[in-house]
């Protein structure tokens, strides 16, 4: 009777039962009277001691009743069954009369989620305000080349900030797909979720303080960055207490979410956001020869993993490693829908967590719950082609000496197909009813962008072998083709 039953409801003891109908409890009980207790019902556990005969409070949850349409897309159901709690069974039984009538309706699903469109909208800063941030020593570079030009005040801060920076090579564009293509394959079938946790976690501690704790601390204990220091070994040397202080508050936030990753989800966006700044200030890609092979090769990765994997392994390689693995009613030894309802934390019952590298929103407006995800790679791909796009028109602004050139051509195209790309995606999510590999729109509608916008304006050649012209302040000036041919009516893209 245990399963029925829950004592931590409502519990209470009797002295005798009800001979011919041992589960009727009076109402009156100190059980059914319980506020705790949804039913107001109590019944017999079937223990006794010297108290009486113990008594719980019954389940009133509700059950998922019908197939799993996840699984059995194709199936429709002819036959519609209502199932309701014992308060709303209470509730019709007093207001049902023979003259009655009743309707039934299907549970409204909504077409599109709210949670779909926020991350749409992050995933787009993600990546529009990362490039920007990775372009700061070329947009420096290009103010300081003006006439009478004043060094802002936070030149010093962002190049004390920057770290080396790695041009990535055609050798490292196709060895980078091959790692991420080896080492998904692996995680499908070596679940290691929690250990990539911990190395998220980790490399949250430098990525999310250097960005967001450092600043707010130096900035709020300004006063003790130099008078203050805490003295350690001559291997660390002093460390300033308001880096101190934003190391401790960014271990803490890891340490909540690590934790309780299903409430503080917020918190992984952020520490996602931080990784995918860094990444692009890090990493750059020096041409657009070099950007087609990585984006083009990263297109096909996404298309295989997803929709050519399925028919290898009977999942989907992408999707199987990205929510964490099989859902636990897919699992052999799944107790039940019913149980798990009841006992959502049982072992068998608790669904594998999302790995961390993704961007999440719950979805809570839809009653079927879940989350909407947006993977790192898909926001770091198409950023490192934003931030070529901007280091090339800062560039060409030092060097291409007319005042009709359109400023940031190339990246306001690449990020105008950065959101259409998205936005595609999103949409084939709803239209397909299935997870959707982003690359597979989000390459074509950037790559060819920028590549289309350079060919009209004449930059393709200088942009597809040398990448952004020289800003070496002794230079020669240079000109686009394109505006040189074109004079007062080179296009504005």
């Amino acid at each position: 009777m245990s399963f029925a039953t829950d004592c931590l409801h409502g519990e209470s003891f009797l002295a005798h039962l009800h001979p011919s109908q041992p589960w009727l409890v009076p109402d009156d009980s100190a059980c059914a009277q319980s506020p705790e207790c949804a039913s107001h019902i109590c019944l017999p556990t079937g223990l006794q001691s010297d108290r009486g005969f113990q008594v719980c409070c019954m389940w009133d949850t509700h059950l998922l009743m019908g197939v799993n349409t996840t699984t059995l897309k194709n199936t429709s159901l002819a036959l519609p069954i209502v199932f309701v709690t014992v308060g709303q069974g209470e509730n019709l039984t007093r207001i049902l009369t023979p003259s009655t009538h009743g309707t039934l309706f299907q549970r409204p699903v909504p077409l599109v989620e709210v949670a779909s469109i926020v991350l749409w909208a992050l995933g787009i800063a993600t990546a529009i305000g990362g490039a920007y941030y990775a372009a700061s020593m070329d947009r420096q570079a290009m103010l300081a080349s003006k006439p009478h030009a004043h060094a802002d005040d936070d030149r010093h801060h962002e190049h004390d900030a920057s770290d080396d920076v790695l041009d990535v090579s055609f050798r490292h564009a196709v060895g980078f797909i091959l790692f991420a293509g080896v080492f998904l394959t692996f995680l499908y079938f070596v679940h290691v979720g929690p250990l990539l946790s911990i190395l998220f976690g980790l490399s949250t501690l430098s990525t999310f303080t250097m960005l967001v704790t450092q600043p707010i601390f130096r900035t709020l204990l300004c006063c003790l960055r130099r008078g203050y220091v805490l003295r350690c070994p001559s291997i660390i040397g002093p460390l300033p207490i308001p880096d101190v202080v934003a190391t401790l508050v960014t271990a803490a936030l890891v340490v909540l979410w690590y934790v309780d990753r299903s409430t503080f989800w917020f918190l992984q966006d952020a520490f996602g956001i931080a990784l995918c700044f860094v990444f692009l200030r890090t990493i750059r890609l020096p041409t657009l020869q070099v950007a087609s092979v990585l984006l083009v090769l990263a297109f096909f990765y996404d298309i295989f993993f997803v929709f050519v994997t399925p028919l290898l392994f009977g999942r989907s390689v992408m999707m199987d490693v990205a929510t964490g693995g099989q859902s636990a009613s897919s699992k052999s030894g799944y107790p039940g829908v019913d149980f798990c309802e009841r006992y959502p934390a049982f072992d068998a019952c608790v669904d594998p967590e999302p790995l961390p590298m993704l961007l999440l929103f719950p979805r809570f407006h839809d009653w079927r719950g879940g989350q909407a995800m947006l993977g790192l790679g898909d926001i770091v791909l198409p950023g490192l082609l934003l931030s070529f796009a901007l280091r090339f028109d800062y560039a060409r602004e030092v060097h291409v000496k007319q005042t009709d050139v359109c400023f940031h051509r190339y990246y306001v195209v690449t990020c105008i197909g950065y959101c259409l790309g998205l936005l595609a995606a999103n949409v084939a999510v709803v239209v397909m009813e299935m997870g959707q590999p982003a690359l597979l729109y989000l390459v074509p509608c950037t790559l060819g962008g920028i590549s289309i916008a350079a060919f009209v304006s004449g930059d393709l050649h200088q942009m597809w072998h040398d990448g952004p012209y020289p800003m070496h302040p002794m230079a020669p000036t240079l000109h686009s083709p394109g505006d040189i041919d074109r004079g007062e009516n080179a296009p504005f893209l």
